[in-house]
């Protein structure tokens, strides 16, 4: 058995969407210090190919200051994944997060967040399309799977090729 050491120990807050905003993160982090990143709730585009207000509040680095923030992404696209992860990226983030996780059926049902995971071929081409263009870190959200819960299996061969 090896023994862990402290500094090997990583602490994430995952979101809460509709709780964990911007003002519950900051206070958060003064009340409760040792988190090493906070996620923001996602991003998406809306059907207008527009941003939410909310959305934008929540990526807004003056509203993210003082901590390791690192916004997540929802897209069923390269190209409405790389649009968003640019916009990031404008804004200073490092690293950006690929939601894969997301199962609220308005969301899977539209190929975003867990709604990937049954088509990995999809996930492939937006990877594919995507690290070349983008000069951030991209981290990847997922469950075991929307339909089945071996669908990962699939799904990490093709991470393991990036």
């Amino acid at each position: 058995m090896t023994k862990t050491n402290q500094s090997d120990i990583r602490i994430s807050f995952a979101p809460l969407q509709g709780f964990s905003d911007y003002t519950y993160r900051s206070i958060y982090a003064e009340l409760f210090p040792g988190v090493d990143e906070f996620y923001i709730p996602y991003i998406t585009l809306q059907n207008d190919k527009t941003i939410k207000k909310s959305h934008l509040r929540e990526i807004d680095p003056e509203n993210n200051k003082g901590i390791n923030a690192i916004p997540q992404i929802l897209a069923g696209s390269s190209e409405e994944f790389i649009f968003l992860a640019q916009l990031l990226e404008g804004k200073g983030y490092p690293e950006i997060n690929l939601n894969l996780g997301c199962p609220y059926p308005m969301v899977a049902k539209r190929g975003k967040g867990s709604g990937l995971l049954p088509v990995p071929e999809k996930i492939s081409e937006l990877l594919e399309n995507s690290i070349p263009i983008l000069h951030s870190s991209i981290s990847i959200k997922m469950r075991a799977g929307y339909f089945a819960p071996d669908e990962f299996i699939k799904v990490l061969e093709i991470l393991n090729e990036f």
